[in-house]
């Protein structure tokens, strides 16, 4: 296991309800949304996901978009230069039928599993 660094990177996390009735035109916009976000500068991956448990409400499909950001001062540039019109897009496509819960958690450390380059013959 190797420490690649103690980093400044940050989580953006967003997590979504969404209407099941919208949920297939959603998922399509979805994912064209997060590769928008990842031509922003300062992002640099991002998933796309849902509780393995099923909810007992069946009205809404449950979805969190997890973005790794290079630093807290880029996620600021997103706030005051782009994050407005991102979330309209969503907004004037859907209305109502979603809804959108955000939170920020800065990265204290990060790990990455070494593969050797002999294991793989």
């Amino acid at each position: 296991m190797e420490i690649l660094n103690d980093c400044h990177s940050v989580i953006y996390e967003v997590n979504l309800k969404i209407n099941l009735q919208i949920e297939e035109d959603f998922l399509k916009w979805l994912k064209e949304h997060v590769v928008e976000m990842l031509n922003i500068e300062g992002f640099l991956e991002a998933t796309i996901s849902t509780p393995e448990l099923i909810e007992e409400n069946n009205s809404v499909k449950l979805i969190t978009c997890s973005y790794k950001v290079s630093s807290r001062e880029m996620l600021k540039n997103y706030f005051d230069n782009h994050s407005q019109k991102m979330r309209e897009d969503g907004i004037k496509r859907f209305g109502s039928q979603f809804t959108a819960e955000r939170r920020i958690l800065l990265a204290l450390t990060e790990f990455k599993k070494s593969i050797k380059i002999d294991s793989l013959k």
